[in-house]
């Protein structure tokens, strides 16, 4: 029984390597299906995945390099504060003012990262936190009889 390597050429499988298209000016992701040495690669040896910017896929059969939790989302911070005033206006009335303010600080919580590496947004972060939100504030007034 022979065993025939299969390959992975721009995102897809072909089994065995002997029938994978070599486009032009792109790069493998995989084996080197040919019988002679491709770009430096020997027959069958690996080829690394196209790279973009400091990250590279690694090629079929491989793992890779990259350490667990490289990439890491902003921390999250958030204040909120309430204060409330009661005045008393006859025995049985009372009066309450209330001012709730939502991330005081106005501290902007950034999402996590793109975690596509290999792509042209890898690591950049587009948008806003989980339950982020900018200042907010309330007031309120509440009589009790």
């Amino acid at each position: 029984m022979t065993l025939q390597a299969s390959c992975v050429v721009n995102g897809a499988l072909y089994q065995p390597c002997s029938s994978a298209p070599s486009p032009p000016g792109q790069a493998l992701q995989g084996f080197n299906p040919s019988g002679s040495t491709v770009g430096g690669f020997l027959p069958g040896a690996p080829i690394p995945g196209q790279t973009i910017g400091p990250w590279q896929r690694p090629g079929a059969g491989q793992f890779g390099n990259v350490g667990r939790n490289l990439l890491r989302g902003p921390a999250f911070f958030q204040s909120d504060l309430a204060v409330a005033k009661n005045f008393s206006l006859t025995e049985r009335v009372a009066l309450q003012f209330r001012a709730d303010a939502f991330n005081v600080f106005n501290k902007l919580n950034l999402g996590l990262p793109n975690t596509a590496v290999d792509s042209p947004t890898g690591g950049e972060i587009t948008s806003t936190g989980i339950g982020a939100i900018p200042r907010l504030m309330q007031f309120s007034l509440r009589v009790s009889f």
